[in-house]
């Protein structure tokens, strides 16, 4: 598939919802698991009710949970390691927390465990000191070319954050799981 669309809209929550929806049409969406979810603001307006927000830091959600959704504080390597699969996963702003080696390994592990995977990251290096330890830093950056490499296809927001000057990239691919 590997196909790239660019939209050139500044970035917001709707934005991202709206493309996200379009990703998931005509998909299945039993459940959902939210990988490094952090405060997961637009999650819940997808309307999928079985969702599992898991992050290695307990920040709390901008929202209460249903009785059908849990929040997990746990590695999301470890976590996937041992997980069942669910129909989507979605690692929005934070592959970037992982080395390069490390996310590779985690989109690896994301492939094997749902029928659509979809990351969304800064597009390129932002803000990345590679040898920290703190879980906020951005330890990689990523490009259109790489996700294509992996079997992604991509909607890039050149002007997603223009305050930063900096654009984003939204990867899916749909998987055999």
């Amino acid at each position: 598939m590997d196909e790239t669309i660019k939209i050139f809209n500044e970035g917001s929550g709707e934005l991202w919802i709206t493309v996200v929806l379009n990703i998931l049409k005509g998909r299945p969406q039993r459940d959902l698991l939210d990988l490094m979810c952090h405060k997961a603001p637009h999650t819940p307006l997808l309307g999928i009710d079985n969702v599992t927000y898991l992050d290695i830091q307990d920040r709390g959600l901008d929202f209460p949970l249903n009785e059908k959704s849990i929040f997990v504080q746990e590695d999301a390597m470890v976590y996937l390691d041992k997980c069942n699969p669910y129909d989507v996963i979605i690692c929005s702003d934070g592959i970037e927390h992982f080395t390069k080696e490390d996310g590779l390994k985690l989109i690896e592990k994301i492939d094997q465990k749902c029928k659509t995977s979809i990351i969304f990251t800064p597009e390129g290096k932002y803000m990345v000191v590679e040898d920290s330890v703190h879980p906020d830093t951005h330890k990689s950056g990523w490009e259109v070319e790489e996700f294509n490499k992996l079997g992604y296809s991509c909607v890039v927001f050149p002007n997603f954050h223009p305050q930063l000057n900096k654009g984003a990239i939204m990867a899916y691919k749909y998987n055999n799981t």
